[in-house]
């Protein structure tokens, strides 16, 4: 009861928090406006740094060992949004910015495991090169997130259900007392949906897209450190499938087209979905099916522990059908072609 008391009190902190920053977002010129590629109708807000700093607030009241050098690259993950949300940064100078945020933990604060094992597999020694591996993976989540939050809801409901994967995990490994970073994270997210689904009312911004990713990471890396079994890891990886998927593909298909990899277009899998005929709110609930389809695959694999490579694939092909069947009873018209949806994609 303690525990549900505490994560209710953390998302009224950040809700509190969002609700504050969406005020002084406009003198801050931290609007996003409509015109261009944003297909937003009205002025809207970038709102994200009031959740991650109630986020951070949470971490540090929490109690958590980590929590002070996990919040250190935090706030520069929040410099770095806020910068590139008010003067629009250069893609090196984002990617340098990434990169400086992941090394605080992995370095200075020495998280991240220097061997992992996995379901079906040998345990993978990481001790030569932990810290570039952790960097990189931190960097990565981050840029998925950041990516995928071009749609209202899309990249919350996505961090909250890989929160839950993650908490799921944890709680099914019998420790109960390392809950706490995920499930932050997990109410946190859910508070900022409140005034981010359709039609959104706030956006997350980069401030607030890399801020969530870095903390996605960050928990499954100190989950992990603890078992020495790649349990956060995995639970944050299926859980992120689509939106990895979809970074992968978009990346490709720029390049093919010779164009930058961080040039905006639409060519992102909710942009698809809403071309192909499904409305705002179930392209949020075919991503969210799927991922958490996903999710609930890893939290499985812990429940039942697969005994070699193969039993690993064959749950697979089933989750991927799951998945199929999930996306179908939503009914989506996959042959039928209409105009964008233009309020409810934010295009940032």
């Amino acid at each position: 009861m303690a525990h549900l008391l505490g994560l209710v009190a953390v998302a009224t902190l950040c809700l509190g928090l969002t609700l504050l920053w969406s005020i002084v977002a406009g003198p801050l010129g931290m609007m996003a406006h409509p015109g261009g590629r944003h297909g937003h109708r009205r002025a809207t807000p970038r709102a994200g740094a009031g959740l991650i700093v109630g986020l951070g607030v949470a971490i540090i009241a929490s109690g958590l060992p980590e929590g002070p050098i996990i919040c250190a690259g935090l706030a520069v993950s929040l410099a770095l949004g806020l910068a590139d949300d008010r003067w629009v940064l250069h893609a090196g100078a984002k990617l340098g910015g990434q990169v400086c945020a992941a090394a605080v933990p992995v370095i200075a604060g020495g998280l991240g495991p220097g061997s992992v094992s996995l379901p079906g597999l040998d345990v993978v020694d990481l001790s030569s090169a932990r810290a570039p591996i952790w960097i990189l993976a931190i960097v990565v989540v981050m840029n998925i997130i950041n990516l995928i939050d071009g749609h209202d809801g899309l990249a919350c409901g996505l961090v909250a259900i890989g929160a839950a994967t993650m908490t799921c995990l944890t709680l099914v490994d019998g420790r109960p007392q390392d809950i706490l970073l995920p499930a932050i994270l997990g109410a946190g997210a859910m508070s900022f949906l409140a005034l981010n689904l359709p039609p959104a009312r706030i956006f997350l911004g980069d401030q607030g897209s890399l801020g969530l990713g870095y903390l996605l990471a960050v928990a499954a890396i100190v989950s992990s450190s603890k078992t020495g079994a790649a349990l956060g890891i995995a639970g944050a990886t299926m859980a992120m499938l689509v939106p990895a998927a979809d970074a992968l593909a978009v990346a490709i298909h720029r390049l093919r087209q010779g164009k930058r990899i961080w040039t905006a277009d639409r060519t992102h899998v909710h942009h698809r979905l809403l071309r192909r005929g499904a409305d705002d709110w179930r392209v949020l609930w075919t991503c969210w099916a799927v991922a958490s389809c996903w999710g609930v695959f890893a939290v499985g694999l812990r429940v039942w522990p697969p005994e070699s490579s193969g039993e690993i694939i064959l749950a697979a092909m089933a989750c991927l059908g799951l998945c199929a069947g999930s996306a179908s009873s939503l009914g989506l018209s996959w042959r039928r072609s209409v105009p964008s949806h233009p309020i409810g994609i934010q295009n940032l």
